[in-house]
């Protein structure tokens, strides 16, 4: 800035002046057509910064670091289909990344489960849970852990997820080791059980028949003895019974 001292006497209107009077020069940049142009200067100072047009928005994608004048020609990349989930108002081109809408279930939480045969896994804890899913629709179906084979012991109707080695299948069988009809792999018992029916073995049960080849005897048939069975009434002759010689004879009673 710049003052000028005068001593001259100058009219303004129809008053008068008297003494010295400051002029102030206003210095700066006086083109126009630069971006700092001052419309008050007088004296050009040379800070005048000559004007680049352009987009000079950072988020833009044809963003120019040199512009220093937007020129409106900033574009903005996006998906310009309003009914794609990614939409994007702003955009002015798009770039191809529209993502359609799908609904599912899109809860992805996780389940540790230990089951029968006691190994532990990490599963999801919805059945129908698909990272494909964008929109969360309410449907998703939680696990129900368990056998779902209706032949295994603890067959689970309810149960949606089955384990490997989760199922217990049921035998059925007899489960009495003193029957001669027992099965080692029963897991059920279901009435088979039959004993012998031979009354002179040690193991007889006089309810059931059929079942003489499973007769316990406390010595081989062939080293058994005679034994004499005493009976009331007459004798009518030894009689034999599986090698076994039965004596009848007259006996008081």
């Amino acid at each position: 800035m710049k003052k000028h001292t005068s001593s001259k006497i100058s009219n303004q209107g129809l008053g008068r002046l008297t003494g010295p009077v400051t002029v102030v020069d206003v210095i700066g940049c006086t083109d126009v057509n630069s971006t700092n142009y001052n419309s008050d200067a007088i004296v050009d100072d040379g800070s005048c910064v000559a004007m680049v047009p352009g987009c000079n928005d950072p988020s833009a994608s044809n963003y120019n670091s040199l512009a220093n004048s937007n020129d409106g020609s900033c574009a903005y990349l996006g998906c310009m289909d309003s009914n794609a989930i990614n939409y994007n108002p702003s955009a002015t081109a798009d770039d191809g990344s529209c993502v359609g809408s799908s609904a599912g279930c899109t809860n992805n939480a996780t389940y540790t489960y230990t089951g029968t045969s006691g190994n532990s896994q990490v599963y999801q804890a919805y059945l129908n849970y698909s990272p494909t899913y964008n929109i969360d629709d309410g449907s998703c179906i939680a696990r129900v852990f368990g056998c779902m084979n209706p032949t295994a012991f603890n067959y689970n109707p309810a149960a949606n997820t089955q384990p490997a080695g989760e199922c217990i299948f049921v035998y059925p069988g007899c489960m009495d080791p003193n029957s001669c009809t027992y099965n080692s792999l029963a897991t059920e018992d279901d009435g088979s059980c039959v004993a012998c029916d031979d009354p002179l073995a040690n193991n007889n049960d006089f309810n059931t028949v059929g079942c003489s080849a499973f007769c316990q005897y406390c010595l081989p048939v062939e080293q058994t003895p005679a034994i004499t069975v005493v009976l009331g009434g007459l004798s009518q002759g030894d009689t034999v019974i599986d090698g076994l010689t039965v004596i009848e004879k007259i006996t008081l009673v």
